[in-house]
């Protein structure tokens, strides 16, 4: 199945399946909505036609496709949509996942961090998160602990970016999301969108990963930890 993929700049900020006609636009009734005052309320409209797909401009807003201006053209996996500072992407979905933000939601706020006196208060906390909440992923440092919810159908951006809901410390250019950890109906993937500085088990992961209870994973050096909780 393809979707599309909506890109802020670099970073990921949503995924979309195609599965029926999708408009896009900066209005509230756009499936697809994006924020960008060069972007007209009903910009255009991805379809299904045959055996494929194809997008139609539907305001005053010129379409951008593949770097050329169009009135309409078919959509194929790689193909990109410019829309002032966001892109769309149609890419393949992976086989045993489905999209994990949904139109109109935004990424889940995480829990207030906790200062801990001792490594011994760290472990009881960890596992009173483990015990009170459903899926959740925890990212541990010297003596903070941070639990983010990891609500089915929803999935966290970890990276550099202000759109990634788990924020990484220092500066890149390029490549400001390093991975997404997603819940598709209580099965937990990791996805890395860098070719390094993501690894899991001790190994380079440039794949998706399915993610087991207890799992540890680690992004440039950081370490995070997948808890499924009890509920």
């Amino acid at each position: 199945m393809l979707r599309i993929r909506l890109l802020k700049g670099r970073a990921t900020v949503g995924f979309y399946p195609l599965t029926e006609a999708l408009l896009v636009g900066r209005g509230v009734d756009a499936a697809v909505q994006i924020d960008d005052p060069t972007i007209s309320r009903e910009h255009a409209l991805i379809e299904p036609t045959g055996n494929g797909w194809t997008i139609t401009q539907r305001g005053q807003s010129p379409l951008v496709v593949n770097g050329a201006q169009l009135p309409a053209g078919p959509l194929a996996d790689g193909d990109r949509v410019e829309l002032g500072r966001f892109t769309l992407v149609v890419e393949d979905e992976h086989p045993d996942e489905a999209a994990i933000f949904a139109p109109g939601r935004s990424p889940l706020t995480p829990l207030e961090p906790t200062l801990l006196d001792s490594t011994r208060e760290r472990t009881d906390l960890l596992e009173q998160a483990r015990v009170a909440q459903g899926p959740h992923l925890v990212h541990i440092g010297d003596v903070e602990r941070v639990a983010y919810e990891l609500e089915a159908g929803f999935g966290l951006a970890i990276g550099w970016s202000d759109a990634c809901t788990v924020r990484l410390e220092g500066r890149r250019l390029f490549g400001k999301i390093a991975a997404t950890v997603e819940n598709h109906e209580g099965v937990i993937w990791l996805r890395p969108h860098r070719n390094r500085g993501v690894a899991a088990a001790g190994q380079p992961v440039q794949e998706p990963v399915r993610l087991a209870n207890g799992a540890v994973f680690e992004i440039e050096g950081l370490s995070f930890v997948y808890q499924s909780g009890m509920l």
